[in-house]
């Protein structure tokens, strides 16, 4: 029945709820009861409750009925969809929790920066921030002047920085302002401790290199060490930044802008001083293109063939330097020469440490005016090989490739070498001066040179007779022409052309045998002159001979007759092979130096039949000798006759000591 009557109670709340123009009595609900719970206090009350459930669960259930029943009728907050209080009361717990984690975590994030604030701000001892370092200077100066610079450092830290060291790095063509000046590159000047509040100013005096208008830039920073601790820091300056304003030194160049390949030419070097004072050691260097190749200057390189030294330049002095080479490149290439002038490192004076000026020229091989061409013999060539003993032919040929006329021709043509004979010289139309080894042509001596027209030629011949053997014999030829066109202006142009060959002489080689007995420690028996029918051994001695060059890989090739017998001894230089079947004989002689020989000997037999009776046998054929020439590097030959069993007369052997006897 309370069932109902709580359905009904319900259903007239409802009612009362949903009716329009119903005023609702007010309700005072019943106030929130303290509601303790009992805590076991000993494990033997829990024990006995778990062993005991169902008793505590039915008290608890009735004790929550009794609890339940409302003084008045109230409808509860489940009824009407409200959350209970002691729900409530959970939630604003974990709620307060949430916010007191919250507002821990904004606390310690706020108290971190202030702390990060306090330490960047200089709010510690200690701070790279409080110190100061400072480099001040001319922004501008001459090439070799000498520069003040300061270092400022102050230290604003409420404590001193100790070990300190300053550090300044200097660009390259730095040196000292020493009486012995220095290269200087990096510089670490020890300054100990710098106190609290303390500054100091370190003066720095250098001299800087360099050319006109270059930028240089000098560094500093010093390191520093902190009370009680083994790290060491660092403080940067800003950089100093000087302009070279002069330069002590002005190369100028004087030179050919157009070039024919073969052709040489002069590079002119003026070296002049702009400083006030005496400068010394002073190094000069060329950078030479590819088709540059050099010759000679005036003065001579102090190192190779790019490297010059002036030990002295005074002030506004100038000192040339000319350079000759030759060109050899191809039509329309372009080539640069480059110089540098500056001091030399003071450790080495053949390196530069510091640059005070550069200059470089620049030419264009174009094709020749004039053609110059050296036949050797009937070769036309640069490089020719001759057998050595032979006469020398050399024509030039000289041919006009514009489309003007060419006048005046005259053509030099300079010979050295080892080999000139001064009395064999002969010139067709030309004149050998052997004073200075030139045979030279002119209009005087052919009036055919007087004018050249467009696309004809011209032709220069004389020949040589080499002189007596020398080693290594060569001879070099250089022809040099000279002309001159009238441009339309009439304007009168010199035209240069020029050609070089070389001529290299073979060695002679000599090569010879003969017939002897008991020689190389051989001993031979059976009767002199040889008998018929009987037997007769000989020792064979053969010598290769290198004449004026070194000759390589020489080697001997040579037979036995049928009727004579190989005994194998051998003893001398290289090695010798023998065939039997073919009865071949190849001797290896090696290499030999220019003037000495090689020899070798071997024992053979001979048993003459009755039919080379009266006659004077042959024990071995024609020597073929032949070797590479190691200054040529050409193969060359030499042949020697036959050995017959006829003996030196020098040797003690009457005339006739080979012919077989019966």
């Amino acid at each position: 029945m309370s069932g109902v009557k709580d359905s009904d109670r319900l259903n007239s709340v409802r009612e009362r709820l949903y009716a329009r123009g119903t005023e609702s009595d007010r309700v005072v609900r019943h106030g929130l009861m303290e509601k303790n719970k009992e805590v076991a206090e000993t494990w033997e009350v829990i024990k006995s409750r778990q062993q005991n459930p169902t008793t505590d669960i039915r008290k608890s259930i009735s004790s929550d009925v009794e609890r339940s029943q409302p003084e008045s009728v109230v409808p509860t907050a489940e009824a009407i969809g409200e959350e209970p209080i002691e729900n409530m009361t959970k939630k604003s717990k974990k709620s307060y929790r949430v916010i007191i984690m919250l507002v821990s975590i904004i606390g310690f994030v706020v108290v971190a920066g202030l702390a990060s604030l306090f330490l960047l701000f200089g709010g510690n001892q200690i701070s790279g921030r409080n110190i100061d370092i400072s480099l001040t200077g001319p922004f501008s100066a001459s090439g070799g002047e000498v520069l003040p610079i300061q270092v400022g450092i102050t230290n604003q830290n409420s404590v001193a920085i100790e070990s300190v060291v300053l550090v300044v790095n200097y660009p390259p063509g730095t040196r000292s302002a020493d009486e012995e000046p220095r290269d200087l590159f990096e510089e670490r000047l020890p300054l100990d401790n710098i106190e609290s509040g303390e500054a100091l100013n370190v003066p720095v005096r250098v001299s800087l290199f360099g050319e006109e208008n270059e930028e240089k830039e000098i560094n500093a920073r010093i390191e520093y060490r902190l009370k009680d601790s083994n790290g060491r820091y660092e403080k940067v300056a800003e950089p100093l930044k000087v302009k070279i304003k002069s330069s002590p030194l002005v190369i100028g160049i004087d030179s050919v802008k157009t070039v024919s390949s073969g052709q040489e030419i002069d590079v002119t070097l003026n070296v002049r001083s702009n400083s006030q004072v005496t400068l010394k050691d002073i190094l000069v260097s060329a950078d030479y293109p590819d088709s540059f190749d050099f010759n000679s200057s005036e003065p001579s390189p102090m190192y190779g063939q790019n490297t010059w030294l002036i030990e002295e330049i005074d002030p506004d002095e100038e000192i040339k330097i000319v350079i000759s080479g030759l060109v050899i490149g191809l039509v329309e290439e372009e080539s640069v020469i480059k110089f540098n002038a500056g001091n030399p490192q003071t450790d080495n004076q053949f390196i530069m440490g510091s640059i005070l000026a550069k200059a470089e020229t620049n030419y264009t091989i174009e094709k020749p005016f004039i053609d110059v061409g050296i036949s050797i013999g009937t070769t036309r060539t640069n490089q020719a090989v001759i057998e050595y003993g032979k006469d020398v032919r050399i024509q030039v040929d000289v041919n006009n490739t514009l489309k003007e006329s060419i006048y005046d021709m005259v053509m030099e043509v300079s010979v050295g070498g080892n080999v000139i004979d001064e009395k064999d010289v002969k010139v067709a139309k030309g004149y050998y001066n052997s004073v200075k080894d030139v045979v030279r042509w002119d209009v005087s001596s052919d009036d055919k040179l007087e004018e050249v027209e467009p696309g004809r030629s011209r032709d220069f011949t004389f020949e040589i007779k080499p002189n007596a053997v020398e080693d290594k014999a060569s001879m070099q030829v250089r022809a040099s022409v000279y002309a001159r066109r009238v441009l339309g202006n009439e304007v009168s142009e010199e035209l240069i052309g020029f050609a070089d060959a070389s001529v290299k002489f073979t060695s002679s080689l000599l090569m010879l045998g003969e017939a002897g007995r008991n020689t190389s420690s051989f001993t031979d028996i059976g009767p002199i002159p040889p008998k018929a029918e009987e037997t007769t051994t000989y020792t064979l001695t053969l010598v290769a001979q290198a004449g004026a060059n070194d000759i390589v890989n020489a080697k001997v090739e040579t037979s036995l007759p049928q009727y004579v017998e190989w005994l194998d001894n051998v003893n001398g230089v290289g090695s010798i092979e023998y065939n039997p079947i073919t009865k071949k004989i190849v001797w290896s002689v090696g290499d030999v130096d220019a003037r000495e020989r090689a020899q070798t000997s071997f024992q053979v037999a001979l048993q003459p039949s009755k039919s080379l009776i009266d006659e004077t046998p042959v024990l071995l054929g024609v020597q073929e000798l032949r070797a590479t020439d190691r200054f040529t590097n050409t193969t060359i030959h030499a042949t020697g006759l036959t050995i017959n069993t006829e003996m030196s007369e020098e040797a003690g052997y009457e005339e006739g000591n080979g012919e077989v006897v019966e």
